[in-house]
């Protein structure tokens, strides 16, 4: 069993506890927006007899494998439905729809099963290593005159990005259909998989809570981030960002907005830059240095934890952490 990404993976290795390890695909700082596979890569997704990932929308690369895959019989799990990939999709190529998701049904006031994992997040370093699979997000200028504006709310579209695990409500309800699915595919782990998934959802309810505590009172976030990529987890935590300042993954700002984000800087009194070590664009630096702002890097991928059951957990209350030092 394969899963693509650092977070997908700790919440599958969650599930299957005492039953298997699952492979990692991505590791490091690879973005999984612009990875490149190499031969090893694709062996290794074809011995998979099971695949999770996100979807399209962020792992761009594997669209064709995957499709490939289920042809031959391979079970592909994606996180993300077909609305919400549409909507992605067309939010990373700068549309303007909007899509609401339905409140997912588990409750989480039941606090048997595991302990909470102890807290842990390391400050990530200024500099690092070029990943195989990392790059310089400075090719070419691709934009849309829609989003030269520095409207903070224009351009927090929630759930129109792919980062669908930020929310931990639906990271549960997403763990249920992938035991529902491993479970129909190998009958003989179903009695396991309910078992790992019951404590994997109590786990998941206390990380929600804790997140509410350390974000109380703190409705609006005096930040700008990098880019579009917090959206399912304002959404969860009824929070806002002053603005985005690259709509997409991909490209960079035009000279306008840059100004604009600017000028919104000012008025709104931004006091942070939330930055992402998967992204290293050369314009950020200036504006931060130009507007006297602190830089708070967020991972949403977690690349500097240690893979495995934890990983999610320690990167999302790093998340909320480094939310809530920007003040």
């Amino acid at each position: 069993m394969l899963a693509t990404i650092k977070p997908a993976h700790s919440l599958v290795a969650a599930l299957l506890q005492d039953i298997a390890q699952p492979e990692l695909l991505l590791d490091g700082y690879a973005s999984p927006h612009t990875f490149q596979l190499r031969p090893g890569d694709a062996d290794k997704i074809s011995r998979a007899d099971i695949v999770v990932w996100v979807g399209p929308t962020m792992e761009t690369a594997l669209r064709n494998i995957l499709a490939r895959g289920e042809r031959r019989g391979q079970l592909v799990i994606r996180l993300m439905d077909d609305a919400e990939s549409a909507a992605a999709e067309r939010h990373d190529d700068h549309g303007e729809d909007r899509h609401d998701h339905d409140e997912d049904r588990h409750g989480k006031d039941d606090d048997d099963g595991h302990g909470d994992d102890h807290d842990h997040h390391d400050e990530h370093r200024d500099g690092h290593d070029e990943d195989r699979h990392g790059h310089d997000d400075d090719h070419g200028e691709h934009h849309d005159e829609h989003h030269d504006d520095a409207d903070g709310d224009a351009h927090t579209h929630l759930h129109e990005d792919p980062h669908r695990w930020l929310d931990p409500v639906l990271a549960a309800a997403d763990m249920e259909r992938v035991a529902a699915a491993i479970g129909a595919k190998h009958p003989e782990l179903q009695t396991r998989l309910d078992r790992n998934l019951r404590r994997l959802q109590k786990r998941l309810g206390r990380l929600d809570r804790d997140i509410r505590a350390r974000l109380a009172g703190r409705a609006v976030i005096p930040a700008l981030a990098y880019h579009d990529a917090w959206g399912y987890f304002q959404s969860r935590y009824g929070i806002k960002l002053h603005g985005i300042m690259n709509p997409g993954a991909h490209g960079q700002p035009t000279a306008r907005r840059l100004h604009a984000l600017g000028e919104a800087v000012k008025t709104k009194q931004t006091r942070c830059m939330l930055i992402e070590p998967q992204f290293k664009p050369r314009y950020i630096a200036p504006f931060v240095r130009e507007h006297g702002l602190d830089t708070v890097t967020l991972d949403p991928l977690g690349a500097e934890l240690g893979r495995g059951p934890d990983l999610y957990f320690q990167l999302m209350r790093a998340v909320a952490d480094g939310l809530g030092r920007c003040r």
